[in-house]
């Protein structure tokens, strides 16, 4: 469900691309991650969206960019 404030976003056969990228990549650096982030941060990419998070798990996936404070929002 999408309102003017919030945008639903639908994973689709591209985002399971970047899934996989993101997984295969976190093996590699033996820095797992919670499978519903990589989810997550597989859509911030795709779509190359920032994600606000106070959750340190996103800053183990390469190529995103991350916001921790509500003023870096915009």
């Amino acid at each position: 469900m999408s309102t003017k404030r919030v945008i639903s976003i639908q994973i689709d056969n591209n985002t399971s691309e970047y899934f996989g990228q993101i997984f295969k990549e976190l093996k590699l650096k033996g820095k797992p991650i919670p499978t519903n982030d990589i989810w997550i941060g597989a859509i911030a990419k795709q779509y190359d969206l920032p994600i606000f998070t106070y959750d340190k798990h996103f800053s183990e996936i390469d190529g995103i960019k991350i916001i921790r404070k509500p003023k870096e929002l915009g």
